[in-house]
């Protein structure tokens, strides 16, 4: 169990990410040209780690966006444990669930419009 917080935005994540080749990286550096990537993500792995969420939570605004894939996150019971977590530190919560591993551009683009109508409305 565990979940992550993100600030700047979207990342795609390969399981084949350290199989790269000397070839590969050259290829890549050549197509992109030089650039720098960073991506402030915490990550927060194992039995106590819902328990930091509410610190973390200190550090970001009153809403919050939660995106998550199918019916599993309801099915084990995490999902109401998030939730509960959540309005506990006052938070709004926006959701978005159906997103699926390594979501198609048409669901990022439909959950930032999402994000963005939210934030209007707040103005």
């Amino acid at each position: 169990m565990g979940y992550y917080i993100h600030k700047t935005g979207i990342t795609t994540y390969s399981k084949y990410k350290y199989l790269c080749t000397r070839n590969t990286i050259n290829y890549l550096i050549t197509m992109l040209g030089n650039f720098t990537f960073q991506n402030p993500t915490r990550l927060h792995f194992g039995k106590e780690s819902l328990g930091k969420l509410s610190e973390e939570l200190q550090n970001y605004g009153p809403k919050v966006m939660l995106t998550y894939g199918g019916g599993s996150i309801k099915k084990n019971g995490i999902y109401d444990q998030v939730v509960a977590v959540l309005q506990a530190a006052g938070k709004t919560v926006i959701e978005e669930p159906g997103v699926m591993p390594n979501p198609t551009i048409e669901k990022v683009l439909e959950g930032a419009k999402l994000a963005n109508e939210v934030l209007r409305q707040s103005l």
